[in-house]
């Protein structure tokens, strides 16, 4: 589920939907992921940017985050390459 600052819930479908709307308008787009380690969980935040469309002042986001077990990916290597994973992904959809 992805999210916008405002705290409005999107699918997929949806986000494809904006993110192709914002291209019509010339807008460029910005995908990456960055983790975090807190206790026995690693929280992964993957981000979506749409900046500098025709007539637009700034630029808008989306967001999802998860929660994995530490055990997953206990190495930093491992958290790094899941982290260009998700943002290949995000960015193939």
């Amino acid at each position: 589920m992805w999210h916008t600052p405002s705290g409005r819930e999107l699918q997929d479908p949806e986000l494809l939907a904006e993110i192709k709307k914002a291209v019509a308008e010339h807008a460029k787009v910005y995908v990456g992921c960055d983790s975090a380690v807190v206790g026995d969980q690693v929280f992964f935040a993957d981000v979506v940017c749409l900046h500098g469309g025709d007539g637009w002042q700034g630029g808008r986001y989306f967001f999802k985050r998860e929660g994995v077990d530490r055990k997953v990916v206990p190495t930093l290597r491992m958290r790094i390459t899941e982290e260009a994973n998700r943002t290949v992904m995000t960015a193939s959809m």
